[in-house]
């Protein structure tokens, strides 16, 4: 029934470069299940139809994405991620979804996360709580340390492969990090920016870099992919510059503010590798 008001167009890439048109497909989601948020995602119009607008789609898209994992594949996507993903790359640290025994084995690895409330960071406890760290939010719920994401990267840019595995074809990798949806502008961020299947690329040769919300820094080639959220962190891989970057910080100031200490941390990178070139 997903085809029904006006859907019937939207395919698997429109959900991968955000152009559904289903960013507020189903309302607030919170504390719904995994059922019933996809029916009521089923049932909602688009704001547009697919593939003629653009804008980042926060979690409609990716619970969609892992239902259509589980319907082909029969595993939930966080089952299918740890064993299709992370464990081929020995990503050990790295769960969609932590249970008791990760928990227990993580101790105060785990980091908690900061929200601003009048400028001030207060410690959320809840970020802790063993139910928030345990429930499945396919586009949020991935947790992990930055060296171990890193690994993801390095897969990627040697072609899908990791230590003699062939975790995804060369033609998939191709596919993600090839312009897929250029030159438009995202609806979600208010600037234009262009999108591989699933990773967001540079795109600071259309949109300056002080006014492009997750970018990977004045230096980036135009080559660069990756992806940032959650007014926290950011990943990519330069293969021009045969580099992989993350920084995860364990506070969320706002897009605005997240936006201008990110952008002093990666000029901050850049700048140490600068220096060890010329040492």
């Amino acid at each position: 029934g997903f085809e029904s008001n006006g859907k019937g167009d939207i395919a698997i890439r429109h959900l991968l470069t955000h152009t559904a048109g289903l960013r507020t497909a189903g309302g607030n989601l919170d504390g719904k299940s995994r059922p019933e948020i996809i029916r009521a995602i089923a049932a909602a119009k688009p704001e547009w139809p697919a593939g003629q607008q653009a804008g980042y789609h926060v979690a409609t898209s990716w619970h969609l994405l892992a239902e259509i994992v589980r319907v082909v594949d029969g595993r939930e996507i966080h089952r299918y991620v740890q064993q299709e993903i992370f464990d081929p790359l020995t990503m050990i640290d790295c769960h969609l979804s932590l249970e008791p025994q990760a928990i227990s084995a993580s101790g105060d690895r785990l980091a908690g996360i900061y929200r601003f409330s009048d400028g001030i960071p207060r410690f959320d406890e809840s970020s802790l709580n063993p139910g928030e760290l345990s429930e499945v939010k396919p586009g949020s719920s991935g947790r992990g340390p930055a060296r171990e994401l890193a690994k993801f990267y390095q897969m990627l840019l040697a072609g899908g492969r990791y230590n003699g595995i062939q975790v995804l074809s060369k033609e998939s990798v191709h596919q993600m990090t090839a312009r897929q949806r250029s030159g438009q502008l995202d609806r979600t961020f208010g600037q234009v920016m262009d999108w591989g299947l699933g990773l967001m690329l540079n795109s600071s040769h259309v949109t300056p870099i002080q006014r492009l919300p997750y970018n990977f820094g004045t230096e980036a080639s135009a080559e660069a992919f990756g992806h940032g959220g959650a007014q926290s962190s950011i990943g990519f891989a330069d293969p021009i510059r045969h580099l992989i970057v993350i920084v995860l910080l364990n506070s969320m100031p706002g897009e605005v503010k997240h936006h201008q200490r990110m952008q002093k941390l990666l000029a901050a990178i850049w700048d140490d590798i600068e220096s060890l070139r010329n040492a």
